[in-house]
């Protein structure tokens, strides 16, 4: 059980790593303005790409970053601290994403007007036959058509490595 639980641990300090590579992986649409901002950020010679270089060094630094008294290796509490700041760090930056969506005026509030934009849009895709009401019918249907979220780490299905 511990040799899972460690072997899941270092997989989650790959995240930084993992994750950058599916930003390059994935086109700029696919992306929208966080592919811009991925290039931005770890773009250090400016020739709009990144390299592999590039990429190891964001690595590097996140592995640095996690080892808070720098003796070159992670231990349990420093590996558990580095992912609670990061998930901390990206719930951050999804919030703050959020409220720009919604912020359409950009008078750094959220009035009730905007707040209903993402319900409605939800309960105009939800009704399909567009007659102001959501049947039981049109609602599973939604659900089945609904796009699956990505499931981060192991899946729960898998057997235990240990």
């Amino acid at each position: 059980m511990k040799r899972a639980s460690l072997i899941a641990s270092l997989t989650a300090l790959s995240a930084a790593g993992f994750t950058l590579g599916v930003a390059i992986a994935q086109p700029p649409a696919a992306q929208g303005d966080r592919w811009s901002e991925h290039i931005v950020e770890l773009d250090t010679d400016g020739d709009g790409a990144i390299s592999k270089a590039e990429s190891d060094a964001r690595r590097a630094e996140s592995f640095a970053s996690a080892d808070t008294n720098g003796d070159g290796v992670l231990s349990s509490e420093e590996l558990t601290e580095f992912r609670a700041s990061e998930k901390e760090r990206r719930r951050s930056e999804k919030q703050g994403r959020m409220f720009s969506r919604l912020d359409t005026n950009d008078d750094g509030f959220i009035d009730a007007e905007e707040f209903a934009v993402p319900g409605n849009r939800r309960f105009e895709r939800t009704d399909a036959d567009g007659d102001g009401v959501i049947t039981q019918a049109e609602a599973e249907e939604a659900r089945a058509n609904r796009p699956k979220r990505r499931r981060r780490g192991p899946s729960a299905d898998a057997p235990d490595a240990g």
